[in-house]
């Protein structure tokens, strides 16, 4: 050492002390689990609280938005069956007028009044199978944002106990 210089004392050796469990207050190398247990408890409660009432909206815009779809799909299907029962009923019309002088057989307007009632069943059964593609469709359309760990809010919470301190030591 040289003279006039203090020489450096060592301090005291750091200390590493991990708290007991705040449930049990079982020792750390217990490894109990009550915090971590407590944590999905308390993820669970806050999922339920903020997530639930967004997960209906979410629900609720998509299902509304499948239904109309599905509804205007069948119509348009159901639309094309129509046309061709009215053109089938006028070439029968025309046909018995032509050939009798008379209206069609009542059997032959059945015949096509079931043909369209199938018809109308099979569009309606290809229209409602759609659903699953359909939701999965509107479903995918919602985005989900996060913000940045930069983001002020995210590093500094106005959380009380910390409030301010990550500002204040420029972290």
């Amino acid at each position: 050492m040289r003279p006039g210089t203090l020489a450096r004392l060592p301090g005291p050796p750091e200390l590493t002390v991990d708290p007991d469990c705040a449930i049990c207050h079982l020792p750390p190398n217990a490894n109990c689990g009550c915090e971590a247990n407590a944590m999905v408890a308390a993820v669970k409660e806050a999922e339920s609280r903020v997530m639930k009432p967004e997960y209906r909206k979410v629900r609720e815009w998509a299902r509304h938005r499948a239904q109309d779809y599905v509804l205007q799909y069948f119509g348009l299907l159901s639309e094309r069956r129509k046309q061709d029962y009215r053109a089938r009923v006028a070439e029968l019309t025309d046909n018995a007028r032509r050939y009798y002088g008379a209206l069609p057989h009542p059997s032959d307007m059945r015949a096509a009044h079931e043909q369209l009632r199938r018809g109308i069943n099979e569009d309606w059964k290809a229209s409602v199978t759609r659903y699953p593609e359909v939701l999965d469709y509107f479903f995918s359309l919602v985005k989900v944002r996060y913000p940045s760990d930069s983001d002020p809010r995210v590093r500094d919470p106005p959380l009380s106990a910390m409030n301010g301190i990550v500002r204040r030591s420029g972290r």
